[in-house]
């Protein structure tokens, strides 16, 4: 009797455990676009709007967190408790007369401002910052587990970040590397999605159809990091847990 007590509180604990290892497991980066190595750098306003870039699903899995550049509220501490839209949407490819842009709506969460005090907060807060100036800053946004974004291996999808007056997202000319095509908003009175792109007299610009000639692309610094499917962790102790259930049962029934 003492033996199947055992077993049953070993068993109760490693399955109390498990959503804790799935939170505290090594996130790897899924897709890296953040810094820029190089070029022009500038700023897309998010009010009222949908503002996207699109990347590549290198293993099929969750997206957990999102890493962005950012000049959101500076000027305000403790940061307001505002809300910002991110979405997830399917691809539509570039065909020859528009470049590609998002597709389907396929995710949709709001996240408000976390506690900068509580690190295990959820929500968008600041990390770091960026220069040395720190006027710009690195935000992170932690997604809540039952709304993680679960990507498919060979696809490309788009990130977008829709955010209150005031909230601005970094746009680069280059970066590490990761860039497919170019970023794109869906602006007030336009017909669906434009494009951003870098003219050489005038900055950043928005476009329709084809990138114009002589302008260079521009996208949007996000990193993203997520897990595997099944997370190893987490599967490791609800197969533990599991065994041990039925190793229990056995011990009754005998």
């Amino acid at each position: 009797m003492k033996r199947v007590t055992t077993l049953i509180s070993l068993c109760a604990l490693v399955l109390a455990f498990a959503p804790a290892a799935l939170a505290d497991w090594d996130h790897p980066v899924k897709w890296d676009q953040l810094d820029p190595i190089s070029g022009s750098f500038a700023w897309a306003q998010l009010a009222s709007q949908v503002t996207a870039d699109d990347f590549l699903c290198g293993e099929t899995g969750w997206i957990t967190d999102i890493e962005i550049i950012a000049d959101p509220f500076r000027q305000l501490a403790p940061y307001p408790d505002r809300t910002l839209r991110i979405t997830f949407w399917s691809d539509v490819p570039a065909t020859d007369v528009d470049e590609s842009h998002p597709g389907d709506l396929l995710w949709d969460i709001t996240v408000g401002s976390a506690d900068p005090a509580d690190p295990l907060s959820l929500g968008w807060k600041e990390v770091a910052d960026y220069v040395a100036s720190g006027t710009e800053l690195k935000f992170k946004i932690d997604l809540p587990e039952d709304n993680w974004f679960l990507q498919t291996e060979g696809n490309i999808y788009w990130i977008g970040i829709q955010g209150p007056p005031g909230f601005m997202w970094a746009v680069l000319s280059q970066n590490a590397g990761n860039s497919l095509d170019d970023a794109v908003t869906w602006a007030t009175g336009a017909p669906g999605w434009v494009h951003y792109g870098w003219c050489a007299t005038a900055g950043l610009q928005t476009y329709e159809g084809l990138l114009p000639a002589g302008w260079t692309s521009a996208d949007l610094s996000f990193r993203l990091t997520g897990t595997a499917v099944p997370e190893p962790a987490s599967l490791s102790l609800v197969t533990m847990g599991a065994a041990l259930a039925g190793l229990y049962w056995r011990k009754k029934r005998a």
